[in-house]
């Protein structure tokens, strides 16, 4: 089963605790475990303002995450971690090797 590398932006809610993130985090590595792949890298970039209200909010909490999917396997992930309270957007890019 051949691996592909993508990047997940996942703005959360601003006003969520360090808890809530952290168990969003554990969310989106149970989708990415349970799609056959797994979080090779993650970091949070912070809140920030957005361009528009989405939710009704202004700004978001957004994390990085670096995956490792197998092909046709990101649908999966996108409608598991969008089914979890807290999420306002999120986007998913492939990471193109070489």
């Amino acid at each position: 089963m051949e691996l592909q590398k993508y990047k997940l932006i996942a703005g959360l809610k601003p006003d969520i605790s360090a808890a809530q993130s952290k168990r969003l985090s554990g969310k989106i590595e149970t989708a990415a475990k349970k799609a056959g792949g797994k979080v090779v890298k993650s970091s949070s970039r912070g809140i920030k303002s957005l361009a528009y209200q989405v939710g009704g909010s202004e700004q978001a909490n957004f994390e990085e995450f670096i995956l490792e999917l197998p092909k046709g396997k990101v649908g999966d992930l996108k409608r598991e971690i969008l089914q979890a309270e807290g999420f306002l957007r999120s986007m998913v890019v492939k990471i193109k090797e070489g």
